[in-house]
């Protein structure tokens, strides 16, 4: 199953800078940290919001799940970061 309205999807710049991108973040610092292994920075925030779109686009959800904050889609794929294209594993949307 491809993501549902993938061609529609936005990565607002609150959850890259203030999750996915933020150090002190409770949840997100973790992410964070995986993140700037590969060069994404959060004064370049749109550079991953575009690559986590296209990730959307490209390839098949291989799971849902329901969470307090709606349907979590997980997607397998490759994403090209700053540092070269590089296999994650799952990317939850």
């Amino acid at each position: 199953m491809k993501l549902p309205n993938a061609e529609n999807a936005r990565v607002e710049e609150q959850k890259i800078v203030g999750y996915l991108l933020c150090e002190s973040h409770p949840d997100g610092a973790g992410k964070a940290e995986f993140f700037s292994k590969f060069g994404f920075r959060a004064e370049e925030w749109h550079v991953l919001a575009e690559e986590l779109k296209k990730h959307g686009q490209r390839y098949s959800v291989r799971n849902c799940v329901e969470s307090g904050h709606g349907t979590r889609y997980i997607i397998d794929g490759e994403i090209e970061t700053p540092t070269g294209v590089r296999r994650f594993g799952r990317f939850g949307s």
